[in-house]
This record gives structure tokens, C-alpha cells and sequence, in this order.
């Protein structure tokens, strides 16, 4: 009995005892579960705190997508309308270079073209160039031609002195033969220009000149025809012929080569204008008082030859003697000029020469 009664009373102990403990642990447990819930009320408040403040943070992000969104439709409908316009200006491009491509094959054909027009240009150029000199070296021809028909016609009035050729050794040789030279001696200077003038006048036969063409200034224009052809002295005396201003300067040259340039000798013209235009050329030299001399072999004249033998007369005396021996075929005729190396000289009129002679 004893035992049972002990097994008892332990088992009540231990029953006890875990009952205190229990209790003890529930009171224990329950204080922790009270800090547990404590803290769990507290994470709990702190975690709708936060998730409050994510379900803000969220609705900002959802407003910023939405604007995002929005945002990205606008570049959308932008990157469409740019796509557009790539397209367009993709096809502009294309369409720029086919025409480049166009144009760059114009630019190589035009260019060959320019090369071969350069060709033919500089071919041209080399062509115009020599056809320039041709024509150039032809006018200069043509010039040097018209100057010396000029001369030969008695028009180009500086080239008249030319034909006065005292220098010349076929005068000089003339006048060696004829006067057998010069002698200071008064009366042979006369006796000598005497026998000068009559070798003209016997050994030189008259002849009128052909015509020869007088050519303009300008290639184009039209030639004339001139009855005029001036010798020199030596052709006059070769051709042993020449009409009035071969005769006359012939006996210049001559009486110019006798006494070596010393006296002055001039060629002396005249002009009639009725019944037509009418010219003559003969020799004139001034002597000492106021005089003058006029040898005229074409026309068989000098002054003096009334008297048989040649003279001087005042120079209006010799003049006028000279004219009126000429007065039949050249009526109204007056001096109209004078020339020798040194002189060329044009008048208006008779008196207008008196004039210029006597102040010499």
C-alpha cells in the first residue's frame, strides 16, 4: 500500500511540478507572445508605413510611366514622321544621284567635246594666227607697192626730192662729159648750165607716159588710173626719153652734181585748171639782186632766150615770161610749188611764190 500511496504522491509531484512549469511557461510564453505581438504591431505599422510609401513611389512611377508612355508616343509618331521624311529624302537622294550620275556622264561627254573644240580651237588659232601674218605681210606689200606707185606718179609729195639724184655716178659721169666739171669762174658757171640745158633738150626726146594704177589706202577700194610716171635721172638718161619732170629733174640733178651743192636749184611746177587740170615741171635757180633763172627744156624755154643766150630777169619778169610762153596751152596757169633737197614748198598762187622768192 505504502508503495502505491508514494507512487502517488511523486506522480502528484511531477504532475505538480508540471503544471507549475506549464503554467510557468504559458505565462512565459504569453508575456513573450505579448512582445512578439508588440513588435509584430510595430513592423506591421512600419511595413504599411513603407508599403503606403511604395504604393506613393509606385504611383509616381506609374504617373512617370504614363508620362513616359505619352512621351513615347510622341517620339513615336516624331520617329514616323522622320521615318517619312528619311523615306523622302532617301528617294530625293536616289533621284539626286541618278541625275549626278547623269550629269557626271553629260560632264565627261562635254568635256571630251571641249577638248576636241580646244583641238580645233588652237588648230583654228595656229590657222587665223598665219593667215594674220599673210595678210599682214601682204598689206605691209601692198603698202611698200602703193608707196612706191605713188612716188612713180609724182602723188606722195616727201618721195619727189628722191628723184633728185645729183649724187648719182651716171649724172656725175654726165656732167664730167658735158661741162668737163666745175670752174668758179662766173661766166663758165653760166656757159657750163647753158650747155647742161641744151644736152637735155638734144639728147632727151619728149613722150608722154602710159597710165599706171594708183592704189587706195584700202585693199578693198577700187585703183585709178594716173597718166604719170616719174623717171630717175639715170633711167631718163638710159631711156634717152621722159617727159617734162624727167627732163627737168635730170637737169637739176646734173646742175646740182656740177657746182657740188653750193647755189640753190630748185624744181619748179606749175597748174592750169582750165579747160582741164593740166601740170609741167621745169628748173628754177634765184640769183644775186633779186632775180631769177628758168630753165625748161621740155618746153624748149629759158629765161634769156630772147636775147640768144641765158639770163636772168626780176623774178616777176621771169616768172610771167615763163607763164605767157605757156599761156596757149596752159591758160590761167600759176605757180603752185618748188622742191629740191632741202625745200619742198606749195603755193596758192603766182604771187604767193614772188612772195616766198624774194625773201630768200
Amino acid at each position: 500500500m505504502v508503495n502505491t500511496s508514494s507512487r502517488w504522491r511523486t506522480l502528484f509531484i511531477l504532475v505538480t511540478i508540471l503544471l507549475c512549469v506549464s503554467i510557468t511557461v504559458s505565462v512565459i510564453g504569453y508575456t513573450g507572445l505579448q512582445a512578439d505581438l508588440a513588435e509584430a504591431r510595430a513592423e506591421t505599422a512600419l511595413a504599411q508605413a513603407q508599403k503606403a510609401e511604395i504604393q506613393r513611389e509606385l504611383q509616381r512611377t506609374l504617373s512617370d510611366l504614363e508620362s513616359a508612355q505619352s512621351d513615347l508616343e510622341d517620339t513615336r509618331l516624331d520617329l514616323a514622321i522622320k521615318t517619312d521624311e528619311f523615306v523622302v529624302l532617301t528617294n530625293k537622294f536616289h533621284l539626286l544621284s541618278d541625275e549626278l550620275k547623269k550629269t557626271s556622264e553629260t560632264v565627261i561627254s562635254v568635256r571630251s567635246e571641249l577638248n576636241q573644240a580646244t583641238s580645233q580651237l588652237f588648230s583654228a588659232n595656229t590657222k587665223i594666227a598665219q593667215v594674220q601674218k599673210e595678210n599682214s605681210d601682204m598689206l605691209k606689200q601692198y603698202t611698200s607697192l602703193r608707196s612706191k606707185i605713188l612716188a612713180r606718179a609724182g602723188l606722195n609729195q616727201p618721195d619727189r626730192q628722191t628723184y633728185i639724184t645729183s649724187d648719182d655716178p651716171v649724172v656725175a659721169a654726165r656732167v664730167q662729159n658735158v661741162t668737163g666739171g666745175f670752174n668758179n669762174d662766173n661766166n663758165k658757171i653760166w656757159s657750163d648750165y647753158n650747155k647742161m640745158y641744151h644736152y637735155v633738150v638734144n639728147n632727151i626726146s619728149y613722150s608722154f607716159d602710159t597710165y599706171i594704177p594708183v592704189l587706195s589706202v584700202s585693199m578693198s577700194d577700187s585703183f585709178t588710173w594716173w597718166q604719170e610716171y616719174w623717171r630717175t635721172p639715170a633711167e631718163t638718161l638710159q631711156d634717152q626719153t621722159g617727159d617734162c619732170e624727167d627732163m627737168a629733174l635730170l637737169l637739176l640733178s646734173m646742175m646740182r652734181n656740177y657746182n657740188k651743192k653750193t647755189y640753190s636749184i630748185w624744181a619748179i611746177t606749175i597748174t592750169s585748171k582750165s579747160p582741164e587740170l593740166l601740170g609741167h615741171m621745169a628748173v628754177a635757180f634765184p640769183v644775186q639782186g633779186g632775180k631769177l633763172t628758168i630753165l625748161d627744156p621740155s618746153g624748149n624755154y629759158y629765161t634769156g632766150m630772147e636775147y640768144g643766150y641765158l639770163n636772168s630777169a626780176p623774178i616777176s619778169t621771169a616768172i610771167y615770161n615763163w607763164l605767157a610762153h605757156w599761156s596757149r596751152e596752159m591758160p590761167n596757169a600759176f605757180v603752185d610749188g618748188v622742191f629740191s633737197e632741202t625745200v619742198d614748198q606749195e603755193f596758192t598762187s603766182t604771187q604767193d611764190f614772188i612772195n616766198w622768192a624774194s625773201a630768200r
